[in-house]
């Protein structure tokens, strides 16, 4: 079960991606990192790039093609 809040950088995420949707525009882990939307925090390439890959919520609201991300249903951006 997972909780109802989610961590600074899963929101941070998808706030960046929102943005970026805006322009249909997905994103590399590496545009993430460099472009994250006001963090609380400097957090890594290598934390960013575990976010992706081991949070359920993230998998539940993005889509990830050929290492590009987008928020989920805009897989068409590809």
């Amino acid at each position: 079960m997972r909780s109802l809040r989610n961590s600074a950088l899963e929101e941070s995420i998808i706030k960046t991606l929102v943005f970026f949707d805006i322009f249909d525009y997905p994103l590399t882990n590496l545009e993430l990192y460099k472009w994250l939307y006001r963090p609380d925090k400097q957090y890594s390439l290598l934390q960013i790039k575990l976010a992706l890959e081991q949070s359920e919520f993230l998998k539940n609201e993005l889509v990830s093609c050929e290492g590009f991300y987008s928020l989920k249903n805009r897989e068409h951006l590809y």
